[in-house]
């Protein structure tokens, strides 16, 4: 029986082993949004027939990192968990050369090139997600959805074109109401600034409005929780309904990571303030492109800008729809299609 090509293409490559190493925890610069986009990625590339194995650490700092990635290892074929396990170590390439990998994907900010060369040199190819390090000159693939102030090559695949988020079941993109009635507020899977407990204490809550607090950490969550006695503030830890919630939401508040493009990529008017530096120039990108606001005075907290944006936002309707259609022509979502059709390109 003759093949076409597509056919032949997924065939080729249902037997091929794939390594990530990714680490998300409580911690600056690292947070919940790498796991959470490695574990779509994986379940996309199990989908076309790889084996996917996973490589994080689950000492004190990783343990979220480390939890999330455990609810989700049914869709995995192994998971191997590592305590102290150091970036760009000995340790770390003998582990990953102990797994004999076709391929390793790094999602983290600094890969050494000492390392993609010792993986290469036992005919391992290498991916890397918005990496910022030394190891860029030497991987195979370079995807940097976010950090894309680089030059253009062959082998790289870079701006929000690229960016992955996870699946999600919403066919159809709610349009801006004339009335607002919901507010979703979400500072990502880690609040490294306490921005949750800042926007409590620094916004006006309407009566006629619902403000939803979204929560990564479970112990923020039920103090907020058991001192709320409002009727139209609810708090919400990791909610399995994300996009639903997204969906009917007419403003937004979020940090600057994963949870930032989420919100714009439903086309929700969103007020951004950031956890760190890179967040903030994550968000710089989406106001020059005027599909987000800067809740903030760059890295310092502005209670009053807060609250004048906030007002603002509520109060005028045409502005939300221009942040609407802007930020769906930012980001399409298709990201995750993209990544595993360059990843498919290089096997």
């Amino acid at each position: 029986m003759q093949l076409n090509n597509s056919m032949h293409r997924k065939m080729t490559t249902l037997s091929k082993k794939i390594v990530i190493r990714v680490d998300g925890g409580q911690i600056e610069e690292i947070g919940t949004g790498h796991i959470i986009r490695m574990i779509a990625l994986a379940k996309s590339l199990i989908t076309d027939g790889h084996q996917l194995f996973f490589i994080t650490r689950k000492d004190k700092n990783y343990k979220l990192g480390y939890n999330l990635l455990s609810k989700d290892l049914s869709c995995i074929t192994k998971g191997f968990f590592s305590n102290n396990l150091i970036n760009n170590s000995q340790e770390e390439v003998k582990l990953i050369l102990s797994l004999q990998p076709d391929i390793v994907i790094f999602d983290r900010f600094n890969t050494e090139k000492e390392v993609h060369q010792q993986l290469q040199s036992n005919n391992i190819k290498t991916i890397s997600f918005e990496d910022r390090g030394s190891g860029l000159s030497n991987a195979d693939l370079i995807i940097n959805a976010i950090f894309d102030d680089m030059p253009k090559k062959r082998n790289t695949k870079l701006g929000f074109q690229y960016l992955i988020l996870p699946k999600t079941k919403i066919e159809h993109i709610k349009e801006p109401s004339k009335d607002v009635k919901n507010i979703s507020i979400c500072m990502g899977g880690y609040d490294n600034r306490s921005l949750l407990k800042y926007i409590i204490n620094n916004i006006s809550h309407i009566d006629t409005i619902n403000y939803r607090y979204i929560i990564g950490d479970e112990v923020v969550y039920k103090n907020f929780a058991n001192e709320n006695k409002s009727k139209n503030i609810f708090f919400l830890h990791r909610p399995r309904n994300f996009h639903e919630i997204i969906s009917d939401t007419d403003i937004a508040i979020s940090a600057g990571g994963l949870t930032l493009f989420e919100y714009v990529s439903m086309g929700i008017p969103t007020i951004a303030i950031p956890q760190y530096e890179h967040q903030l120039a994550n968000i710089d990108k989406l106001v020059k492109l005027k599909a987000s606001l800067l809740g903030s005075n760059r890295l310092q907290l502005n209670a009053t800008l807060l609250k004048d944006t906030l007002s603002k936002l509520i109060k005028n309707f045409d502005l939300r729809k221009e942040l609407h259609q802007n930020a769906i022509d930012t980001i399409d979502r298709k990201g995750l299609k993209r990544v595993n059709k360059a990843i498919t390109n290089l096997l």
